[in-house]
């Protein structure tokens, strides 16, 4: 899966999700781009510091990252743990934006008893 977003103040605005998206998220291209920032709502709670301190250090270098394991919410509410690798291309003038590579390594039902909205599982 490929993302590529411009940045907008501290958040980024996802410019483009590639069509197969979907078959990973069942959230559509259109859901994911509007609003802009409707991505990060898909992140799990513990993993969205870590997330959001590595896009401040995309933004604050040029190239490629390291990449991250993130656990992210489908449409369903099933939690996939995804690697994410991003390149920094703002300095690129063909491109000027960050590029995601999103690849699924799993699947999990429920993750440590959090649901979805991030409410705690009832027993």
């Amino acid at each position: 899966v490929t993302i590529y977003t411009r940045p907008v103040r501290r958040i980024a605005e996802l410019a483009y999700v590639s069509p197969n998206l979907p078959q990973i998220t069942g959230w559509s291209q259109e859901a994911m781009t509007v609003p802009p920032d409707f991505w990060l709502t898909l992140i799990h709670p513990d993993d969205l510091p870590m997330a959001m301190e590595a896009f401040a250090e995309v933004l604050a270098n040029d190239g490629p990252a390291d990449p991250m394991v993130l656990s992210v919410v489908d449409a369903n509410g099933r939690w996939h743990l995804v690697q994410v690798a991003a390149t920094n291309q703002l300095a690129n003038p063909s491109i000027r934006g960050i590029v995601y590579m999103v690849n699924e390594t799993g699947t999990l039902k429920n993750l440590d008893g959090i649901t979805a909205d991030g409410e705690p599982t009832k027993p």
